[in-house]
């Protein structure tokens, strides 16, 4: 008799049932990745975020420090041009607004209250204008050096055995051919800075042949012989000059392309820096941080003269306020900006208002806020809000009072 084969399988429900596993196991591990994923692409954005905020915010933070400097504070018969408001425009609200008078000193700072100008940037944002030789975008405004007057001889200083040029010698040091300089006399008695003027032209084109032999800078523009004089030379680009002094527009507007990781409402937009060009007047935009809400401005100043220079009084920049009184009681410089970090996160939900408060001036919202969002009724809690707060010292207050 033939012996049976025994024959050892699964069944059928075997089978379904463990496939019906496998596909549960690889679904909770592709929610898993996906979870982890989704974390990874936020957390990115999220420190993409805090690097251009890093870089952005303290390119900002210098600009104001630096405001004033290389500034004539009497500029004699000289006349310029500023900025235009043509059709060419890429703000809403007059360019113009912000420049000085031609024929007067440019201020260090002015100030456009989103409160109070018309067509203001996002929100009711502040523009804040910033006026000083080295706040422009080309090398040339990196660059300074001095001619002094020594009896019969002027002579531009060496700080090295090979050249009179800048130690270290670098192409960022040093002035170079082509640059357009403005010279600047400091005034004794008086302690003024004042521009100086040759044949009607308020700079002048540097050589580097100076160097060694000063005079291929024109003689209108270097120390008068026997004077003991100083002229101070500062770079501000290298086309002939429209104002003597770089300008720079911060302000927040939405470009009509935003980046994907920001909010699409038409309420958010980015922080702009915008040089005034030397050839026409119009604006040349850099964007310093992406996804901005709003921008406000607290000015701290010191009003006394009594030789105390702690700020007795605070808030907007006052439009009355002269030349001379911004050099010796503007004290501080406070910047509020709200923006997020990231892109939306459903996972998330922020407090329903998003308040800034300044420690010293009461603002225009409940509360006394400078800032104040209600992001339940925009419906964008879902977005990493923050207030970046930066406060700068400008070192025109380090200045000798004149």
């Amino acid at each position: 008799m033939k012996a049976l084969r025994k024959e050892d399988g699964f069944s059928l429900t075997e089978l379904i049932v463990t496939m019906v596993v496998f596909v549960i196991v690889i679904a909770a591990a592709s929610n898993i990745f996906v979870g982890i994923l989704g974390q990874f692409k936020q957390q990115s954005k999220i420190a993409e975020s805090n690097i251009e905020g890093l870089i952005g915010l303290q390119m900002l933070k210098t600009d104001v420090e630096q405001a004033g400097f290389g500034l004539p504070w009497n500029i004699g018969t000289a006349t310029y041009a500023e900025a235009v408001n043509s059709g060419n425009s890429i703000t809403t609200w007059d360019d113009t607004l912000f420049n000085d008078s031609s024929g007067n000193p440019p201020r260090p700072f002015v100030f456009g209250d989103g409160g109070v100008i018309a067509n203001p940037p996002l929100n009711g944002s502040d523009v804040l204008v910033v006026k000083a030789a080295n706040i422009g975008t080309a090398q040339a405004t990196q660059r300074w050096t001095y001619i002094t007057n020594i009896a019969a001889t002027n002579a531009v200083p060496s700080y090295n055995t090979t050249a009179a040029r800048w130690m270290p010698d670098t192409a960022n040091e040093n002035l170079a051919n082509g640059d357009r300089v403005i010279a600047i006399k400091p005034v004794s008695g008086t302690r003024e800075r004042e521009m100086v003027l040759s044949g009607g032209a308020n700079f002048t084109i540097f050589d580097v042949a100076a160097y060694s032999n000063n005079t291929t800078i024109a003689a209108g523009f270097q120390p008068v012989i026997s004077s003991s004089e100083t002229h101070l030379f500062y770079g501000l680009g290298t086309e002939n000059l429209r104002m003597p002094f770089n300008r720079a527009d911060f302000y927040v507007k939405r470009p009509a392309v935003m980046p994907s990781q920001c909010s699409a409402d038409a309420g958010t937009g980015i922080l702009y820096k915008a040089t005034i060009n030397h050839a026409d007047g119009e604006r040349n935009e850099l964007p310093l941080l992406d996804c901005v809400r709003e921008m406000q401005v607290v000015f701290a100043y010191d009003t006394t003269s009594d030789g105390d220079t702690s700020p007795n009084a605070w808030g907007p920049l006052p439009v009355a306020m002269t030349v001379p009184e911004m050099w010796n009681q503007l004290r501080e410089v406070r910047i509020y900006i709200l923006a997020h970090e990231g892109s939306r996160d459903n996972s998330y939900t922020s407090s329903a208002l998003i308040t800034a408060t300044d420690p010293n001036w009461v603002g225009p919202n409940p509360g006394g806020a400078i800032i104040y969002f209600n992001a339940a009724t925009a419906g964008l809690r879902n977005f990493r809000w923050k207030v970046f707060t930066i406060v700068a010292k400008p070192y025109m207050q380090y200045e000798v009072e004149r």
